[in-house]
């Protein structure tokens, strides 16, 4: 079933990125229309995010994986499905804390994939997607108390 929504999205950005030579215009109506879907989507996962719970993290491993697909080895540059991030970016808030972070976490798996692109520069603007994701995944929030869990936290 994801799978499908993650197929319809990508078809999505791909129309979009046909109509602007090869380019996603990530300050466009028809891209912010997209990330509304996206979030929209999410929202109807429902309320309680305990029924909804492995459907939504199936959707983002899924979508970790999607975001990362390369045709040949990695060279430096990001993945053309980069973009794709922003669009699960929209959905974190239906991701529980436990999902987020831990040995299984949401967070464990996206380090895990990024592995295998090897050296990942800090300052290409083209690597944004991915850090937008990335942010509210080491986000926890207590008692309505958010801190930002470390990197190399034991």
């Amino acid at each position: 079933m994801y799978e499908d929504t993650i197929t319809e999205f990508g078809t999505a950005l791909r129309r979009l990125r046909d109509q602007n030579e090869g380019r996603i215009d990530r300050s466009s109506e028809e891209w912010t229309k997209i990330k509304d879907l996206a979030h929209r989507f999410a929202l109807m996962a429902g309320v309680d995010n305990y029924k909804s719970r492995q459907a939504v993290v199936t959707f983002h491993r899924e979508g970790i994986i999607y975001c990362l697909l390369r045709n040949g080895p990695p060279d430096g540059s990001p993945p053309s499905n980069i973009v794709f991030f922003d669009i699960l970016a929209e959905t974190t808030f239906k991701l529980m804390d436990i999902d987020k972070k831990g040995p299984k976490g949401l967070l464990a798996f996206l380090e895990e994939q990024l592995m295998k692109e090897g050296e990942i520069p800090e300052d290409e603007i083209e690597w944004g997607p991915l850090r937008t994701y990335a942010l509210p995944l080491s986000v926890v929030c207590l008692n309505r108390t958010c801190i930002t869990v470390l990197e190399n936290e034991k």
